[in-house]
């Protein structure tokens, strides 16, 4: 039916590295897991989730004389994916009124100059579109407010912590009532 049109789609990533390489990494997913992953997906409306598994030698053929790759699951992380699917079904039925949603935009350390940047993107005016979309969807729009006229005093979050650091400032910002 028209609904099924409306759902989102999450994007789950099959990393083409291992785990330890993944752990390892400071820019995190390979280029081309980006490309394929993240990058791609999202030009489609794909809402990205996280990586759920990665690449790991299941056994060595010898009559082929190569190492055979399997992927191997993460529970933790196929269940927070899960969780978010869970999630966007509750921000669906919740009344439009009731709901509390953020934009969040990425800044580059390098400087402010680069707020949102993307390419062929004008992050500035398809944020300003987002909000009126939410304005004109019944959604409370309430930019700024406690936060300063810059954004100055919101709270900023490095995606690069545990998950347990990232639930731990959840759960603190939920219960903060601002």
């Amino acid at each position: 039916g028209p609904a099924a049109n409306a759902a989102p789609v999450f994007q789950v990533v099959l990393a083409a590295m291992t785990e330890a390489a993944w752990e390892d990494s400071a820019a995190g997913l390979s280029a081309r897991d980006i490309a394929m992953n993240v990058a791609l997906p999202e030009v489609d409306g794909r809402i990205l989730s996280r990586a759920i598994s990665f690449k790991d030698e299941a056994f060595f053929d010898e009559a082929t004389e190569c190492a055979i790759a399997t992927y191997r699951a993460r529970g933790d992380r196929i269940e927070f994916v899960a969780r978010l699917a869970a999630a966007w079904v509750k921000l669906r039925t919740t009344p439009a009124d009731k709901r509390r949603v953020a934009l969040v935009l990425a800044n580059y350390p390098n400087k402010d100059g680069r707020l949102a940047n993307g390419v062929g993107l004008d992050s500035p005016a398809a944020t300003i579109h987002a909000m009126r979309l939410l304005d004109e969807a019944g959604v409370v729009v309430t930019p700024g407010t406690g936060y300063g006229p810059s954004g100055e005093g919101y709270v900023r979050l490095s995606l690069t912590l545990p998950d347990e650091r990232l639930e731990e400032g959840v759960r603190r910002l939920v219960a903060l009532r601002v």
